[in-house]
């Protein structure tokens, strides 16, 4: 089962700042602290182009001091590759979960999903493909990753322009869909070719909780959930797209979900904010809990 069909179908999910009475004895007795935040539209604001986007400087200092605070663990999770987006971020001392979980960094070492050779030749393949057939759509952007493929098209000013496009895409993409070679994902305007095998965000998350030694096989089961020992660990995860859906399943049974935006959208996560500010507002709230411990 995937995580769309995982989702929690109740009413809108509460907000997580005005749930603070309810969280904050989990965080405070929580002996190890995992701050899992996707980069594009949670931390960084959407832009007209992905390469435009950065960390606003107050969100980026908030971040290095939770990551400098005892028993706390920040991690960066996100599609862009990994040295975009550590250039993007520019901290030391965090982890960065990249690639939509096949690339990880933590604590100076770099962990890569075993089959990431094979999955960097197919999707090469498919990129180069995809260069000359959207070649002549103006606003279309595509953002080459090694194992995954993103096509922007945030700034294409026509219906016409992205149903032409679309047309175009599938036309490549379609053979290898129905041959298991590679599977499409969908984000705010923008499509991901990624490799068939079931695997994101959530996925490295429970890489990360389970440790870069643990099967990789046995990290998750089939709706994504996290099935090891957390080990002393309260992770939070706070997202805002649809490919974020991977990393609230894989928590949301042992530590505490967050989607950014769309109060009233389907989704797996517990909680809810509605903006960037909140985000910080509710990172501020940790930060100030972690000075009391």
């Amino acid at each position: 089962m995937s995580a769309t069909k995982a989702r929690k179908k109740a009413s809108p999910a509460p907000n997580l700042i005005a749930s603070w009475l309810k969280v904050q004895p989990r965080i405070a007795g929580a002996p190890r602290l995992l701050i899992a935040l996707d980069f594009d539209g949670t931390l960084s604001p959407i832009v007209k182009h992905h390469a435009d986007a950065r960390l606003p400087l107050e969100t980026k200092r908030l971040l290095q001091r939770l990551s400098r605070r005892r028993g706390v663990e920040v991690a960066i999770v996100s599609g862009r590759a990994l040295e975009d987006l550590k250039e993007r971020v520019g901290l030391r001392g965090v982890t960065y979960i990249a690639t939509h979980g096949f690339d990880m960094e933590r604590r100076g070492k770099v962990w890569r999903h075993p089959r990431a050779p094979e999955f960097k030749r197919v999707i090469g393949q498919v990129t180069e493909a995809l260069q000359w057939e959207l070649a002549t759509f103006a606003g279309v952007n595509l953002e080459p990753k090694g194992y995954t493929l993103a096509v922007h098209y945030r700034q294409a000013h026509s219906a016409k322009i992205v149903a032409g496009m679309k047309a175009a895409f599938w036309q490549v993409v379609q053979p290898l869909v129905e041959a298991g070679e590679i599977r499409i994902t969908y984000g705010k305007r923008v499509l991901e070719v990624r490799p068939a095998e079931e695997w994101g965000k959530g996925h490295g998350l429970a890489v990360l909780l389970a440790g870069p030694r643990a099967d990789i096989t046995k990290v998750a089961d089939r709706t994504g959930a996290f099935t090891g020992a957390a080990q002393g660990v309260l992770p939070l995860y706070i997202g805002d797209d649809e490919t974020d859906e991977d990393g609230f399943t894989a928590i949301r049974h042992v530590g505490i979900t967050a989607r950014v935006g769309g109060a009233t959208k389907p989704s797996a996560a517990e909680y809810r904010l509605a903006s960037l500010a909140e985000v910080r507002r509710f990172l501020e709230m940790v930060d100030g809990e972690m000075i009391r411990r």
